[in-house]
């Protein structure tokens, strides 16, 4: 099989093979048990009549504990926490010789972010700009928010932070009393003894396929090297190649993004075009022929391994995180198959006893764009340190207006903690306070890298794969 039109023309009578089908080919396979864990990630109410200042007031409200927690293993049990409205009642000379700590979510006055009056602006053109990779400057200054309380944070590093970080600040405020002069720091922590699970878990190493970006679009015929890179990522997960002959692979994760960058840079249909808002832009539905190669990817592959699917940035799904599984009318072939599901971004979920947190990467993407910080290992580390998936939902990134609850916050370490559509492949580990060690993965987009990651569930080690 040696073009794009191959992974489509051979899938005609696919469809036509149900689910029992489906359970004798796996009847030979690794048994991988899964336990799915999204129901916090579905939204079951949309309703975007509630404003984003509960948002945050839950987050701050669900991290209280945590950050108590911290506060009383670092700093002591006897302290005191503030809220912003006390410190302000404190008198003259209280506020001259105390130390205090203060509690709240941090926000990120980003001079160079991004704003529609920006665009429309006659003074400030932006149209047909490239955009820049960060939108950090030497002006950024962060504060810290609590009810109805604000108040300017001084001596902490601005551009290793973003907005909606949930903080213990410990310090005095400065003689005009109109900042707070940080001396520690303190983020939410899980502190409760962690349960432990014997290894190894299965008698014999079982894999997890984790890609991402595989990068579909209508004229992959002329990419030669992302189709053969598909074609032998097939052989492998179907195991007719040698290297899979002494691998137990038992599943694939697809971490968003089967849409390639260039299928939607195809949609427009001219260069005077890319210049114009999007709401006015003149398209093509360059993305359709692409979703129908991937919907026949899928429905070959899914005869031989379950799959699941979780949607990117690219894909033809809202963009509003939690993303919510795509619709099986997308996929006319492949959800023929019960081994396809689609699931959200993000995605939890226990395979093997293992639990895999994961992402497609927007979250790690947009922290990188406000911070100084470019390793996407010590982005995740960070989101792990600061308990929470997606600080910078909804300030930087869309995201539902929650009001009571917010889903994105870290309740438990998972075993195993991944994001894809990364530059790079890279793995690292948080030891977490409770004991728990995370491992990191970093996936990198497949169209850029043609890299297949392998994760022994038994070891917790990975492989990965050059299909280059």
């Amino acid at each position: 099989m040696n073009s794009a039109n191959n992974i489509h023309m051979r899938e005609d009578n696919i469809h036509t093979k149900g689910a029992k089908s489906c359970g004798q080919l796996f009847e030979n396979m690794a048994k991988c048990p899964v336990v799915y864990k999204n129901d916090r990630f579905i939204i079951k109410d949309h309703n975007f009549d509630t404003q984003y200042y509960p948002y945050y007031n839950s987050r701050r409200e669900q991290m209280k504990n945590f950050i108590k927690d911290t506060v009383d293993h670092k700093w002591g049990s006897d302290v005191n926490i503030l809220s912003l409205q006390n410190l302000a009642e404190r008198s003259e000379q209280q506020a001259a010789n105390d130390k205090v700590i203060i509690f709240g979510v941090l926000f990120k006055k980003a001079t160079n972010q991004p704003s529609i009056l920006k665009e429309i602006s006659d003074d400030n053109p932006v149209l047909g700009q490239p955009l820049p990779e960060k939108y950090i400057s030497d002006e950024d200054t962060l504060w810290l928010q609590s009810d109805n309380e604000t108040i300017e944070v001084l001596r902490l590093d601005v551009h290793n932070h973003c907005t909606g970080i949930c903080v213990a600040l410990k310090g005095v405020e400065d003689e005009s009393r109109s900042a707070f002069l940080v001396e520690d720091v303190c983020y939410a922590s899980i502190w409760s003894e962690q349960m432990t699970i014997d290894k190894p878990i299965a008698p014999k190493d079982q894999y997890i396929a984790l890609v991402s970006g595989l990068g579909f679009s209508k004229f992959m015929k002329d990419n030669q090297s992302l189709t053969k890179a598909l074609n032998i990522m097939i052989d492998i997960l179907k195991g007719n190649s040698e290297f899979a002959k002494n691998k137990s692979i038992a599943r694939l994760i697809i971490a968003g993004n089967a849409i390639g960058t260039d299928a939607r840079k195809q949609e427009v249909d001219n260069e005077l075009d890319k210049k114009l808002p999007l709401w006015n832009q003149k398209i093509r539905a360059q993305t359709l022929h692409a979703i129908a190669l991937f919907d026949a990817f899928l429905a070959r592959l899914g005869q031989f391994i379950p799959i699941d699917f979780m949607p990117g940035s690219l894909d033809p799904t809202t963009q509003f995180w939690p993303q919510q599984p795509l619709h099986p009318c997308i996929f006319k072939k492949a959800f023929s198959l019960s081994s396809v599901k689609c699931v959200t971004n993000p995605h939890l979920a226990e395979y093997n006893g293992i639990e895999l947190l994961g992402t497609s990467g927007q979250n790690i993407n947009s922290i990188r764009e406000y911070t100084k910080m470019n390793d996407s290992i010590e982005i995740m580390r960070k989101t792990m340190e600061w308990l929470h998936l997606a600080p910078t939902c909804p300030d930087t990134m869309l995201s539902y207006p929650f009001n009571t609850t917010d889903p994105f916050v870290i309740t438990n370490y998972p075993d195993v903690y991944f994001a894809g559509n990364q530059k790079e492949f890279n793995t690292g580990s948080f030891d977490a306070p409770n004991g728990k060690k995370v491992l990191l993965i970093s996936v990198p987009k497949f169209e850029d890298k043609m890299v297949c990651v392998l994760l022994n569930t038994t070891s917790l080690k990975c492989d990965i794969i050059a299909l280059d």
